[in-house]
């Protein structure tokens, strides 16, 4: 399957599939938080549902809140009651991958007009399942089950793969037919004026952050005043803060993402991914500092996530396709090197540690 047969499927997916609660989204967006990893620490064959309920936690987490224009957490359904997911205090991810699984990812390639194949393998047992009754959950022994007792699940061919190269222009449709579905379920909301907060109560770490003074100080200080790609000693206007994985790739805020930098290597790389060297140095800056940069995420409000922003390049360099210009540092300048797809990047995927 290639790439624009994936969001050829993916747009009626979104456009055509019906949605009485959030979980259809829920479901999308939590494939498409942890697609980065999945291919980085797996083969791209099957879905790993732990990795997938980890995002959907962390999706969820923040709409626990109190909406403050209505003193109470938005409705994430039509129906009387709110998705069980959404009355759980007790939210872990073995049991987040089998309400996933069993409600919307059997249903969720059904459109009107018939099924589109394009993430998973759709089971025939499903399909008589829900031939004999749609409104049940898909009983857990219709499921294969991996080592650890989580469904798994049997992806289309190159669908994760293609998941990470359409993220950044993906994910961002899905939060707006998410957030227009949940004004749609609480109808008390207004309809214009109050966009820009019911998104960032839904989605609080989707925008592009600019980091403030004491947070760059901060990260200047864990590299000892010098840019992480070329040495260079960082003062005054001369520093700047840049995300290693190219924000527009990934859309990724993580704390761990963020490295301050001397204005000219920050004006080469630009959006450009970096070289194998510069990346193994970045995964080294970020192992050595794990408690460090959750220390800096705590105290100025940032998201962190070590294992995905490392999964990003590594799932993105291994994607790449065409001739790619990436960013280097040679003698101590900041250079753009060329190469085929993915031969700019040997890059060893125990990079990766996914210890706490």
């Amino acid at each position: 399957m290639g790439l624009d047969a994936l969001l050829d499927g993916m747009a009626r997916i979104l456009n055509e599939g019906a949605s009485t609660t959030s979980y259809k989204w829920l479901l999308l967006w939590s494939v498409l938080d942890s697609a980065p990893v999945q291919l980085a620490t797996g083969n791209g064959q099957s879905l790993d549902m732990r990795l997938v309920g980890e995002s959907a936690i962390r999706a969820v987490q923040p709409q626990l809140r109190e909406y403050p224009p209505l003193g109470r957490s938005l409705r994430q359904g039509s129906l009387p009651d709110d998705p069980l997911l959404y009355r759980r205090s007790d939210l872990v991810p073995d049991g987040v991958a089998w309400d996933l699984a069993q409600w919307p990812l059997p249903r969720i390639q059904h459109v009107p007009n018939g099924l589109v194949e394009v993430l998973w393998m759709q089971l025939p047992q499903w399909e008589a399942q829900l031939a004999k009754d749609r409104n049940s959950r898909i009983p857990r022994k219709l499921f294969s089950t991996d080592a650890r007792g989580v469904p798994a699940i049997a992806m289309v061919d190159i669908a994760l793969q293609s998941l990470v190269r359409l993220s950044p222009l993906v994910k961002p449709l899905i939060e707006i037919r998410w957030r227009d579905d949940v004004r749609r379920w609480n109808k008390s909301v207004a309809t214009d004026d109050e966009n820009w907060s019911i998104d960032r109560y839904l989605f609080p770490d989707s925008a592009r952050i600019s980091l403030a003074a004491p947070a760059v100080r901060d990260l200047k200080e864990l590299q000892h005043h010098r840019c992480l790609w070329c040495g260079r000693e960082l003062a005054g206007s001369a520093t700047q803060t840049d995300h290693v994985v190219p924000w527009s790739r990934t859309l990724n805020n993580s704390v761990e993402n963020l490295v301050v930098t001397d204005k000219r290597c920050n004006s080469v790389k630009s959006d450009r991914l970096i070289s194998a060297r510069l990346g193994r140095k970045w995964a080294d800056h970020v192992n050595a500092h794990r408690q460090d940069l959750r220390s800096i995420a705590r105290n100025h409000n940032l998201p962190t996530s070590p294992e995905e922003s490392l999964a990003w390049l590594l799932s993105l360099t291994t994607t790449a396709v065409g001739d790619i210009d990436y960013f280097d540092v040679v003698h101590g300048e900041p250079v753009i090197r060329k190469a085929v797809g993915s031969q700019a990047w040997p890059i060893d995927r125990r990079w990766i540690s996914l210890s706490p």
